[in-house]
């Protein structure tokens, strides 16, 4: 089949017609003339001017793309479908990003990957090992990294740091540390972050109450102040020869949970001057041998006149062993018993032996064979003393310093003798 001969006319052949208004007194816009000849084209050009189209460059296609009306968002031309509006719409969205467009995309995605490469690889180089702590699960955070140290150990040193204040401290909350890695400016010395766990925790203060005798008389903050109190009460009736010393009565030192804020917390010298008070008592005192009125109230800090006072007799009335008589004294609210040790020295006396022999005349004087000689010994003196008053004394052999060498004599048994007869065997 012979292909038709299609002359293409000219600008001045075309005969330009005009979108009709539908809206009256409505000025008509004018179609462009790329437009009006895609439309006189028979079938198959028109085809081929679509396909050519699709080959244009981006700013030919911004020129054949219809204009759109501002209101609507369809071509001025009110053509909704057909082939031609197709293919300008197609050919637009496929050059919608040119060339140039797609080459600077694909530069910033390359310049984008590199730098989080960069930031990956610098961060792991500037990153150190070190230990995240947590307290209860809660982020505190880090610390230099060491092999030796574990958890229980951290926990305990940063509750040291909140005991230094004098009371000891229960924590409800627990440390815990895990081996990481962490930029050097986030890494904290271990002594800082413990001061730091210090002040976030959740903690109950425990101090020591004194009982005498069961009942409650001072609080202080350590049992080193406890022990402060007890040797100052006990420092009184020691001397430089006390070797032990003990309270008579009930001395308790307990620990309790204290709320800081209702507390009256002593100091050692504020508990030794409460605890410190005379309390009166009644002494039943068994009358020894030599005693009298003025003995006892000697022995027990108190005057004739009072024990006489309290037992209903006179200043006259004779006492004999055995009787009892109650006696009325103060005392301090602790009694301390001392026991006191003095040492002294003290002569061993001279032993003798005497040796028989039958071959000596028994009127023949005594012969000397071993002069004897005193020794010398330690005696140790043990004097109890309840707070100040003696109650017993104790006298106890102590270590022998020098020995003593018996005096040795023979003493003749045979038969009795001229004196100017017998002669001792040479």
């Amino acid at each position: 089949m012979k292909r038709k001969n299609f002359n293409m006319p000219t600008l001045d052949d075309l005969e330009i017609p005009q979108a009709s208004s539908k809206k009256k007194n409505r000025p008509t816009k004018a179609r462009s003339l790329p437009e009006v000849a895609l439309d006189l084209l028979p079938g198959k050009e028109r085809q081929r001017a679509d396909a050519g189209a699709e080959k244009m460059s981006h700013r030919q296609v911004e020129i054949m793309k219809p204009k759109r009306s501002q209101k609507k968002n369809r071509p001025a031309s009110g053509r909704k479908h057909g082939s031609a509006g197709r293919a300008r719409k197609a050919t637009f969205s496929r050059f919608k990003l040119s060339v140039d467009g797609r080459r600077r995309l694909s530069f910033m995605s390359i310049i984008v990957a590199v730098l989080v490469i960069v930031i990956i690889v610098g961060s792991n180089l500037l990153s150190h090992n070190a230990f995240a702590v947590y307290l209860d699960g809660r982020h505190m955070g880090y610390i230099p990294i060491d092999v030796e140290l574990e958890s229980e150990t951290f926990h305990n040193q940063a509750v040291a740091m909140l005991e230094a204040g004098g009371a000891s401290v229960l924590v409800d909350q627990r440390v815990t540390i895990r081996a990481t890695r962490a930029s050097r400016g986030d890494i904290v010395p271990r002594l800082n972050m413990a001061g730091t766990l210090s002040r976030n925790f959740t903690y109950r203060v425990l101090l020591r109450a004194i009982y005498v005798n069961g009942d409650f008389e001072a609080l202080v903050r350590t049992d080193e102040c406890a022990e402060e109190v007890a040797r100052m009460l006990k420092e009184p009736f020691e001397t430089v020869n006390t070797v032990h010393s003990e309270f008579v009565d009930r001395w308790d030192v307990r620990v309790e949970t204290i709320d800081m804020e209702d507390a009256n917390i002593l100091t050692p010298v504020g508990a030794f001057e409460r605890l410190d008070r005379p309390t009166v008592y009644r002494h039943a005192h068994v009358v020894q041998s030599n005693e009298n009125l003025g003995v006892i109230a000697t022995r027990f800090n108190t005057t004739s006149e009072r024990i006489a006072q309290d037992n209903n007799i006179t200043l006259q009335t004779i006492i004999r062993p055995g009787d009892v008589l109650y006696v009325q004294t103060t005392r301090p609210l602790l009694s301390v018993r001392t026991v006191d040790e003095l040492e002294s020295e003290e002569t061993i006396p001279i032993s003798t032996e005497v040796r028989y022999d039958p071959d000596v005349p028994e009127n023949a004087p005594r012969e000397i064979i071993q002069q004897g000689q005193e020794g010398r010994r330690q005696v140790i003196h043990r004097i109890t003393r309840i707070d100040g008053i003696e109650v017993s004394n104790e006298t106890m052999p102590g270590q022998i310093i020098t020995p003593d060498v018996t005096h040795i004599v023979v003493e003749g048994t045979g038969p009795t003798q001229s004196l100017f007869e017998w002669r001792p065997a040479s």
